[in-house]
């Protein structure tokens, strides 16, 4: 309904920071599909500088600590969603967290997979 309304649209997000004129926001791109999708697991480096983007100020190990956790949660989120392609991204969510990278690697030897 708001679409049909440009002025409207105008007037609402000059209401939303009044009185501070322009402002300029730096441009953060997102992650790429493929990783969102869970189609691919993200590259360490891209989501070093991605997180630096994102949180400037921080200390550089933390950004260096917070990636390599990232990349190894989407990890697990890309292997469970090629194991399952039957369910949706919020299952495989949901599913990480319960299963364990113990429970990943027995599956995997009781299948012959090593």
């Amino acid at each position: 309904m708001v679409q049909k309304h440009p002025k409207l649209q105008w007037q609402m997000l000059c209401a939303a920071s009044p009185g501070l004129g322009k402002q300029f926001h730096q441009w953060i791109p997102h992650l790429s599909n493929k990783v969102a999708q869970l189609k691919e697991v993200p590259k360490q480096k891209d989501i070093t500088e991605y997180f630096n983007k994102i949180y400037p100020k921080n200390d550089p190990e933390d950004i260096k600590e917070l990636s390599s956790e990232f990349v190894k949660t989407q990890k697990k989120k890309v292997y469970l969603a090629n194991k399952f392609p039957e369910l949706k991204i919020d299952d495989i969510e949901i599913l990480s967290t319960l299963i364990t990278d113990a429970d990943i690697e027995k599956y995997e030897k009781d299948h012959g997979h090593t």
